[in-house]
């Protein structure tokens, strides 16, 4: 999960699949919650959602409440880039993107091998309208 603080900053929240049930009808999505009693992680490795340096981990022992409505937290988070901003070679591309576009080819499957760990991934080619 993503979450936004009331300064519009994101934070990335996980919780360990063995917890998920406990917080499956605990969270919704647009609802303002106060939060206390929840580990805090480093935001480490590849495919990290958020810049934040750091990472929320939800456990047992979290608090939770319904925080009321605040016109100060923003309801979405997104920030839109141009497609040339995401494809020099200097982007950092061990950030999550999402992309709207047509897909114009899809190529075969590949898998990266970093560190130990192996993660598969799919090339798409993307077209720009009337481009």
């Amino acid at each position: 999960m993503v979450w936004l603080d009331k300064d519009g900053e994101k934070i990335h929240a996980s919780i360990k699949k063995a917890l998920l049930s406990q917080f499956v009808n605990l969270l919704k999505e647009g609802i303002s919650y106060q939060i206390k009693y929840f580990g805090v992680g480093l935001n480490l490795g590849n495919f990290k959602t958020t810049h934040y340096e750091y990472v929320i981990n939800l456990n047992q022992r979290i608090d939770v409440h319904i925080f009321l409505e605040s016109s100060s937290i923003s309801r979405y988070g997104f920030n839109f880039l141009s497609f040339d901003t995401l494809n020099v070679s200097r982007f950092d591309y061990t950030y999550l993107v999402n992309v709207i576009r047509y897909i114009a080819e899809n190529k075969r499957k590949r898998t990266l091998e970093k560190d130990n760990k192996s993660t598969k991934y799919i090339i798409i080619e993307l077209e720009i309208d009337n481009e």
